[in-house]
């Protein structure tokens, strides 16, 4: 019978969650940026490529599940990333709803991450029974 695990589904959808929240964030930057005679700085460039790469993450793990660990390890650089373009923007002030919005999303992405590697880790049965299989299959 399938196992549905409550871990690994809660952390996939707080990262997709948090990554559509950066999206919106930073797509609403860049329209700033085109509209008026703002510019873009390449912390905010950097932030939006690891957007863009953890959403082709998610698609990825959502046909291919074995391989949610890029979901994982992408999920904890866009967090990284975004945590040190925010504490290191030169208008950065803790009166800024954006900004702090920035890391609280960040902190949910490191969170959901985690999550996600920690739900693939083999329990102490699963691992007999994987030496076991091993074992004869090699018979």
């Amino acid at each position: 019978m399938v196992k549905v695990e409550f871990k690994t589904n809660f952390g996939f959808f707080i990262i997709f969650l948090s990554v559509i929240l950066l999206s919106f964030i930073e797509g609403n930057q860049v329209v700033n940026a085109l509209s008026t005679k703002n510019t873009i700085t390449g912390g905010e460039i950097h932030l939006i490529s690891f957007v863009i790469i953890t959403l082709f993450m998610l698609i990825i793990a959502l046909f291919k599940p074995y391989k949610q660990n890029l979901v994982s390890f992408s999920a904890i650089t866009l967090s990284l990333v975004t945590i040190l373009t925010t504490l290191f923007d030169g208008s950065f002030s803790p009166t800024n709803i954006i900004k702090v919005l920035n890391l609280v999303a960040s902190g949910i992405l490191i969170i959901g991450g985690v999550m996600l590697i920690v739900s693939t880790k083999l329990s102490n049965e699963e691992k007999e029974l994987t030496k076991k299989g091993i074992k004869y299959y090699k018979k």
